[in-house]
């Protein structure tokens, strides 16, 4: 959804209706907003969006380990403490012992980030990503 000046406290208020999966293509957008499983958090990077919205879809699961499943053609988005030198740009994933590639674009972040709920069978209606127009 493209938002303008939008802040977490509006996000929350937004009705599921508002939300759309319209835009195909973030390349050059920039990031204001995620909300996950009812919670809204601005963020800073797509990196950031990446990391919360792990760290919210992880907090009341029992096998977090599970998410190492997740990887792309050519290489790994998850991995255990012990791999993370296999990533670019690794991120430790609080209270895990796992690490997340955050090296990508704006693009592979929101594929990424829609896949981790079908991983745990969460709803994707749960998930919403927000821009500011430019």
């Amino acid at each position: 959804m493209l938002l303008q000046n939008v802040s977490c406290e509006d996000l929350i208020t937004e009705s599921a209706s508002s939300e759309s999966d319209d835009v195909d293509d973030y390349t050059g957008t920039t990031l204001s907003a995620i909300k996950i499983l009812g919670e809204a958090r601005d963020v800073d990077s797509w990196g950031d969006a990446l990391t919360a919205a792990v760290v919210a879809l992880l907090r009341n699961v029992e096998d977090p380990e599970r998410i190492t499943d997740i990887d792309g053609r050519t290489r790994s988005y998850f991995v255990e403490e012990e791999r993370q030198s296999e990533v670019v740009a690794p991120h430790k994933i609080p209270d895990t012992d796992l690490y997340l590639e955050a090296n990508f674009s704006a693009n592979t972040v929101v594929r990424v980030i829609e896949r981790v709920p079908d991983t745990y069978e969460y709803d994707r209606a749960e998930l919403g990503i927000f821009t500011e127009e430019s």
